[in-house]
């Protein structure tokens, strides 16, 4: 019995590695949770045969990790725009850490625990420390952020970035039969078309960084997008279809750092 329960212990702990590595949440959840259930038991037939209350309380311990990992549809590794992941998923987080590094702390208390499990307690310990430290940070990466963001718009049947453009459709012309017609059809006085671009609302270019969709919005209603599109702002995102292109974002890269290394260094 004791082989089987280390064996499960170590398959967790390389669950939570693996779901680290590949931002699976799912596994990352099942896996605590797992380890909270084993522990549970295991306290619990040790105290009814002591009824020392000490291991009742490390029941009850294991019983709180058991409910903070219980798998919901919120993303717990990344951040989103709510308060509640905001502040909560560091908190569940930094809980996680603690109750492990206590699982560590006492399994060097007593003689019925293997070494093994203080080590697997101290290495579940140290992974939730690094996505609340991210979250806090803000470090998560783009693609995280609108992942969560999607799955918070309950109403939305997809998710597209896009850029602010500097340049404006109500001063574009389309060429007919060699004259310039201008590409909005409604305007009427063509002297629209001279009017700077800022006295115009704000466009935004699709640009192709993150594209989130609903399988069901395509099966339901047979179109890509549906007629819900959520916003996701990026910074400008240059196409890259040619040597040249790639040429151009390298300078716009290189003269981005320079002028915030200007900005930094006076302050702006």
């Amino acid at each position: 019995m004791e082989i089987i329960k280390t064996l499960i212990f170590s398959l967790c702990i390389i669950t939570v590695v693996y779901s680290i590595v590949k931002k699976n949440r799912l596994y990352f959840n099942y896996a605590y949770l797992i380890v909270a259930v084993l522990i549970i038991v295991d306290q619990i037939i040790i105290y009814s045969g002591s009824s020392d209350p000490i291991n009742l309380a490390l029941a009850s311990l294991w019983l709180i990790q058991a409910i903070l990992v219980i798998p919901n549809k919120l993303p717990p590794l990344t951040r989103d725009g709510s308060v509640i992941a905001k502040s909560a998923v560091p908190k569940i987080m930094v809980s996680l850490s603690i109750i492990n590094f206590f699982g560590a702390y006492f399994a060097t208390t007593v003689d019925y625990i293997p070494d093994l499990a203080m080590y697997g307690h101290i290495i579940l310990g140290l992974f939730p420390i690094a996505p609340a430290y991210f979250i806090l940070a803000g470090k998560i990466e783009i693609v995280d952020k609108a992942i969560s963001e999607f799955y918070l718009n309950k109403s939305c049947t997809s998710l597209r970035s896009a850029h602010k453009s500097d340049l404006h459709p109500h001063k574009w012309f389309n060429l007919e039969d060699g004259y310039f017609r201008p590409v909005i059809k409604n305007i009427s006085n063509i002297e629209v078309t001279n009017m700077p671009r800022q006295s115009f609302p704000s466009v935004y270019i699709p640009n192709g960084y993150i594209d989130i969709v609903k399988f069901s919005t395509f099966k339901h209603d047979g179109i890509f997008h549906g007629n819900k599109i959520k916003s996701f702002l990026t910074e400008e995102v240059i196409d890259i279809d040619k040597y040249v292109d790639l040429e151009n974002a390298k300078t716009n890269l290189e003269i981005k750092k320079l002028a915030e290394s200007i900005k930094k260094e006076f302050r702006f």
